[in-house]
């Protein structure tokens, strides 16, 4: 078992092709034993996104803070705190903060062997 708070994780910044103002840290995975998934915190600044991308695993996602919005597939959904929602493999997405908001969100993976 492992327990612990977001406040014990730093934010690193994403560094990837079409990203803007956008951290992350690691809350569960392999370093704490998660046998088979990766809980992630994502922080976009306002106004800061994540780069148009798709790839073959899933995300679960859920919005802890702020607004924005998720494009999937050239689809816009708003995103507020509660939000939930799951990315299917293969489905090109973004995720981007309001100009006005920071957008704080839980995205889980699956862990990578």
């Amino acid at each position: 078992m492992h327990i612990g708070t977001i406040v014990d994780r730093s934010l690193t910044p994403v560094e990837m092709d079409g990203v803007k103002d956008a951290y992350i840290s690691i809350l569960l995975g392999n370093e704490e034993g998660a046998p088979n998934f990766v809980m992630r915190q994502f922080r976009l600044a306002p106004g800061g996104h994540t780069p148009q991308h798709d790839h073959s695993w899933e995300h679960e996602i859920f919005v802890v803070r702020g607004r924005g919005e998720l494009m999937v597939e050239g689809k816009f959904f708003s995103l507020q705190p509660g939000t939930f929602a799951l990315v299917e493999p293969g489905e090109n997405h973004q995720f981007t903060a309001a100009e006005d908001s920071e957008l704080v969100f839980l995205c889980i993976v699956p862990r990578k062997e």
